[in-house]
């Protein structure tokens, strides 16, 4: 059965389906800026670690009630830096 998850961390959350066989598919990806959702800035200068998360789980929540999906819920993904 496919379901929608989201991984969030201090720069980024992404929320996909994931279906039966394993494969995904990226439904929607955010930064942590705080003018523009889709810049990404410091750890130091973004929104903060727990709005990030409560954006992953909100974003998740819509996107799997659209796509008729259940929710299958959060995790934090440490970010790598480069």
């Amino acid at each position: 059965m496919k379901k929608v998850i989201g991984y969030y961390n201090e720069i980024e959350y992404e929320v996909f389906i994931i279906g039966e066989s394993g494969l995904i598919k990226l439904l929607y990806n955010a930064g942590n800026s705080k003018l523009d959702s889709q810049q990404y800035v410091s750890a130091e200068d973004g929104i903060g670690l727990e709005k990030m998360k409560e954006y992953c789980e909100q974003t998740s929540k819509e996107l799997a009630k659209e796509n008729n999906l259940p929710f299958a819920g959060i995790e934090f993904e440490e970010y790598e830096y480069e």
